[in-house]
């Protein structure tokens, strides 16, 4: 490939982790969101620092997107959130973030844009890099459900998107170091 991303399909290790334990077994890169056969909404990747984690994430949204990742063929749209963007204590709507960072010039078609992504939630893949720069202080009690016109912290938003109270027929494929990940409560984990 030439679109300056590494020709990589790595072989990756997932390992659940649950009250302490944890099984490893190998995950192929096209077979990242299904486990044991069925399809699952949201991934993470965790590694240390400069271990690829970003790059792993383009080169699956782009192999999305052009569809070679069979699971995903019916993705048709790919949202990047750099977490490291988000550092502020305002309250938003969901919309309002996304129209803040994809569509600040676009006012008109904004309406237009949010719900043709919200109608087409599962051609929708939402891909967040890097967690463990935002910030945020996801817990238990951050993690109301809200709707997608309800103004709330970044923290409650992110929550009800990984725990699919938004756009829950999406697909979600996150990048952290795993400290970040360890201090997710587990209504908000993968």
């Amino acid at each position: 490939m030439n679109d300056g991303l590494p020709d990589i399909l790595p072989t990756l290790r997932e390992v659940p982790i649950y009250d302490g334990h944890s099984v490893g077994f190998d995950v192929t890169l096209p077979h990242i969101f299904t486990v044991k056969g069925k399809k699952i909404r949201h991934v993470m990747v965790v590694g240390a620092a400069g271990s690829g984690k970003t790059t792993l994430l383009a080169k699956f949204a782009k192999l999305s997107l052009e569809g070679k990742i069979d699971l995903m063929a019916q993705i048709q749209s790919v949202v990047y959130i750099p977490f490291m963007d988000f550092n502020s204590k305002e309250h938003f709507t969901f919309e309002q973030l996304l129209a803040e960072m994809y569509y600040p010039n676009h006012h008109k078609k904004k309406d237009e844009i949010f719900e043709h992504l919200n109608d087409n939630q599962e051609k929708v893949l939402f891909v967040f890099d890097g967690y463990d720069q935002s910030g945020l202080s996801i817990i238990e009690t951050t993690c109301q459900s809200i709707s997608v016109t309800t103004k709330a912290s970044l923290s409650t938003v992110f929550c009800n998107l990984f725990k699919g109270h938004l756009f829950p027929k999406s697909y979600l494929l996150t990048s952290s170091r795993e400290y970040a990940v360890l201090e997710l409560p587990m209504v908000a984990r993968p």
